[in-house]
Formats: structure tokens, C-alpha cells, sequence
């Protein structure tokens, strides 16, 4: 009796734990989103989560993290005037074979 009492309270503590490691959690995070999608895409995102151990929360913050990740970071605009600017430098030059002896040079040196 006192061992199934004993181990009750325990799976008590432990479910006070989990819950207030839960709680801490989302006190973190500052916004929520709501997204509609249809059965059988959430029905796939509830699969592949599990698949993977996570919440589906936790699923979708990585796969939307991963997403934003892949971005570039600049626009193509701004790529195109940074190569502009670089062009109308002078830089020096030379033939690529002669460049490539020079820096095998630099490593044997």
C-alpha cells in the first residue's frame, strides 16, 4: 500500500515538474499563430512531427525557422548594386595561370 502510495506521488511530482517546465516554456515565447490548413496536410505535419519526437508546435517553428534560413540575405537589387560598385574599381589583375603560380609560391615560401 505505502509503495503504491509512494510511487503515486512520485508520478505526481513528476507531472508537477513537467508541467511547470511547460509552463516556463511558454512564457518565452511572445506571439501566437494561427494557420489553416486542410486535413490532410495536418494530418502529414502531425506524422512527421511525431516521427521526429516533437510537438507539432515545435515542428513547425524549426520547419518555418529552416524556411527563413534559406532566405537570402540581401536582395537581388542590392547584389547587382554591390557587383555595379566592384566593377567600377581598379583592381589589380593579372593572367589566372600566373596568379596560380604565385600563390603556390606563397606556400612553399
Amino acid at each position: 500500500m505505502f509503495g503504491a502510495l509512494r510511487l503515486l506521488k512520485k508520478k505526481a511530482l513528476n507531472a508537477n515538474f513537467l508541467l511547470m517546465t511547460r509552463v516556463s516554456y511558454t512564457h518565452l515565447m511572445s506571439k501566437r499563430l494561427q494557420v489553416l490548413i486542410p486535413d490532410e496536410e495536418m494530418q502529414s505535419i502531425q506524422r512527421q512531427a511525431k516521427s521526429e519526437n516533437l510537438t507539432v508546435g515545435e515542428y513547425v517553428r524549426r520547419a518555418l525557422r529552416e524556411a527563413g534560413s534559406r532566405r537570402p540575405a540581401k536582395s537581388p537589387a542590392a547584389k547587382l548594386a554591390a557587383v555595379r560598385e566592384a566593377a567600377g574599381c581598379s583592381f589589380p589583375t593579372a593572367d589566372i595561370e600566373e596568379m596560380n603560380r604565385e600563390i603556390e609560391r606563397g606556400y612553399r615560401s
